[in-house]
């Protein structure tokens, strides 16, 4: 998104410097500046609805954390009088089945709510002001309240995210009919591409550097090398310097696909390896270095 947002600008910058000139007939700057208003102004709207579900998010888990607190508080208080074990004198309470209490939230309301009740009836085994039947309708209320907000506030994010989205798309709809524009228009060597934000197309660019070089040694002296495909990249050449006896990198093949295995490697000896990318417009910087220890 902020690449396009980016692009957009310098589109829009264009159309007014060129477009008159270049008789542009499907896309205006406002049209472009106007869709560009709606994508940050759908995502500004769209950011604030995501704090607050943080907020939410984040009130939900302390009511959570002191829901469960309550409970296990609970259940400790009233052990002299139910057993420390199982038994259903517990259902009454809110354990049902095990004396476990429960992390789903909606398992905890339902637990506050019985919670309350049976507190409400036997207020003589309260345990003020921790354990009380006002404790258990704070926190039930509470735990419904907050997780009903997140859950509306969830509906909020997913029709702005929509809403944002749609918008991104149409920007980009926007700009792609300029580019089939232009590519109609300009000729592939015209140094106006660049007003408008894009490359010039007639100008073949250095490929990315190679990543994700891996050099493994297979035998006494030779290494087995792969990495991941450069973009723009024609072919590969491949560089090594042993250590403490070359002053520089030496170049020792230009394999076109993304492997290659060098062998009459000097014995018991440091090795760095590298590997650039090579196109018709010059070569990328060398990638990370691999180190291998020959046998």
């Amino acid at each position: 998104m902020g690449g396009l947002l980016s692009q957009s600008i310098s589109a829009a910058s264009g159309v007014t410097e060129h477009g008159i000139a270049l008789d542009l007939k499907y896309v205006t700057a406002p049209a472009i500046t106007g869709a560009r208003t709606a994508v940050v102004n759908d995502n500004t709207s769209l950011t604030a609805a995501r704090d607050l579900l943080r907020q939410h998010y984040a009130l939900l888990a302390v009511l959570h954390k002191e829901m469960r607190a309550f409970a296990m508080l609970s259940r400790e208080t009233l052990k002299p009088t139910f057993g420390g074990n199982y038994s259903t004198a517990w259902n009454a309470v809110g354990f049902i089945g095990s004396m476990a209490v429960p992390y789903k939230t909606v398992k905890l309301e339902a637990m506050a709510e019985t919670m309350e009740i049976f507190f409400t009836d036997n207020p003589t085994l309260e345990l003020a002001p921790r354990v009380t039947a006002a404790r258990a309708g704070e926190l039930r209320t509470g735990l419904s309240n907050a997780r009903t907000a997140a859950e509306l506030q969830e509906t909020v994010v997913k029709n702005l995210l929509k809403d944002r989205n749609e918008k991104l798309a149409a920007l980009h709809d926007l700009i792609m009919v300029l580019l089939g524009e232009l590519d109609i228009t300009l000729h592939s060597m015209d140094a106006r591409w660049l007003s408008f934000g894009f490359p010039i197309p007639g100008i073949v660019r250095t490929p990315e550097i190679p990543v994700g070089l891996i050099a493994v040694l297979i035998g006494a002296n030779a290494v087995s090398m792969k990495w991941t495909r450069a973009t723009r990249a024609k072919y590969y050449r491949v560089w090594k310097r042993v250590v403490g006896v070359d002053e520089a990198f030496i170049p020792v093949g230009s394999p076109a696909d993304l492997d290659f295995i060098m062998e009459g490697l000097p014995g018991n000896s440091n090795v760095e390896i590298a590997v650039s990318a090579v196109n018709a417009s010059g070569e990328s910087a060398k990638s990370v270095i691999a180190l291998v220890t020959t046998l």
